[in-house]
C-alpha cells in the first residue's frame, strides 16, 4: 500500500501499547467489553429472543434509496452506488456466502466499502482478509471497488484488499469521470478509535466546486465535513443501533452524533448524508428491530423529477 498508510500503522502500535499498559483508549467501546457482551447474550436468552435475534442478524437484504443532490453533475444523474460497511465477515462460518447470495447479481456503477471487515478488534486478521478478498472478487466483476478502514481493522486487511484490486483510500481521494464530467470521492481513515483520519489531507488536490462524496467509517466527522463543503457523506459504524427497541429506537450507537444520524438519510446544513445499518454485527451475532442491509443508493438531481 501507499506510504500514507504508515500513519495507520503507527496509530495501531500506539493503541496496542496503551492497551497493554492498561491505559484507557480515547473512546470507550462498550460492545467490546467482554462482560457487557455476556450480559447482553444472557438478557436475550432470558427474554426468549436469542434465536430470533440470531436469525435477524443473517436476514440481509438490499435497501434501495434515492438521494437528491443539488450540485450533482448531469452525467451522474441516476448513478448507482452499492454501499456496504461493517461486514464483520468472520463472525460466523459461511457469512461471506450469505453476502454474495444477496448482492452478487446487483447492477451498480460503483461499490464502496466502509470498513470494519473483521469481527474482533484483536487477534488474527487472516480469516477476515481471506473472506473479504473472496467477496471483492465478485464485486469487481461489476464495477470499481473503493474502500476505507474502520475501528475493527488492521492495516494488513487494507493491504490484502488493495492487492485484490480495491482502491483503499487512507486520507486520499480520486476522481470519477463520466462522459466528460466528474465527481470526487474522498476517503478518510478511522476517526472513531484509531483517530487516524486527516480530512484536509483527504481533500487535497480536489478541483474547486467539484461535487465531493466523503467515505468515512463513522459519521462523527459531520461538523468538519460541512465546513469543507462536502456534498454527500456516507458512513456506517453505528449498525443502526443493532439491538433496538420497537420503532428502531437505538439504545447504543457507539458514535457521538445526533440521533437522526444513527441510521438512514440525514441532512446537516447544506450537506446530505447516509448512515447504513451495515452488513454484520459486533459483540454478539444478534439484531433486533434493526435489519442488516446492503444500501443501493441512486444519486439524483432534483430537476430530474
Amino acid at each position: 500500500m501507499r506510504p500514507i498508510s504508515h500513519k495507520r500503522i503507527s496509530k495501531e502500535i500506539e493503541k496496542h501499547m496503551r492497551f497493554f499498559n492498561r491505559k484507557s483508549p480515547e473512546k470507550f467501546q462498550i460492545m467490546n467489553v467482554e462482560w457487557v457482551v455476556e450480559v447482553v447474550k444472557f438478557g436475550l436468552r432470558v427474554a426468549g429472543l436469542a434465536k430470533k435475534s440470531f436469525k435477524n442478524a443473517l436476514d440481509l437484504s438490499v435497501v434501495e434509496k434515492t438521494i437528491f443532490l443539488e450540485n450533482l453533475p448531469q452525467e451522474f444523474d441516476s448513478y448507482k452506488i452499492l454501499f456496504m460497511t461493517d461486514f464483520h465477515i468472520d463472525s460466523i462460518d459461511g457469512f461471506a456466502d450469505n453476502v454474495l447470495d444477496v448482492v452478487g447479481d446487483l447492477d451498480y456503477d460503483l461499490c464502496l466499502l466502509g470498513g470494519d471487515y473483521r469481527y474482533r478488534t484483536y487477534g488474527s486478521c487472516f480469516k477476515a482478509s481471506t473472506e473479504m478478498v473472496r467477496v471483492v472478487k465478485v464485486l469487481k466483476e461489476k464495477s470499481r471497488v473503493v474502500g476505507v478502514l474502520g475501528n475493527h481493522d488492521q492495516y494488513h486487511i487494507g493491504a490484502a484488499l488493495e492487492v485484490a484490486g480495491v482502491d483503499m483510500l487512507l486520507n486520499e481521494n480520486l476522481l470519477l469521470e463520466r462522459n466528460g464530467e466528474s465527481i470526487c470521492l474522498a476517503g478518510v481513515d478511522d476517526c472513531h478509535y484509531y483517530v487516524a483520519h486527516d480530512l484536509k489531507k483527504s481533500l487535497e488536490g480536489i478541483p474547486e466546486d467539484c461535487f465531493t462524496i466523503l467515505l468515512s467509517h463513522s459519521p462523527e466527522l459531520y461538523k468538519e465535513a460541512v465546513v469543507e463543503e462536502i456534498d454527500l457523506y456516507l458512513a456506517g459504524h453505528t449498525h443502526g443501533g443493532q439491538l433496538c427497541l420497537p420503532g428502531r429506537f437505538a439504545l447504543i450507537s457507539e458514535a457521538r452524533v445526533p440521533r437522526r444520524m444513527i441510521y438512514g438519510e440525514w441532512c446537516y446544513k447544506q450537506m446530505r448524508g447516509y448512515t447504513t445499518s451495515g452488513i454484520g454485527t459486533s459483540g454478539t451475532v444478534a439484531r433486533l428491530n434493526c435489519p442488516p442491509e446492503a444500501a443501493l443508493l441512486t444519486l439524483k438531481r432534483p430537476d430530474a423529477l
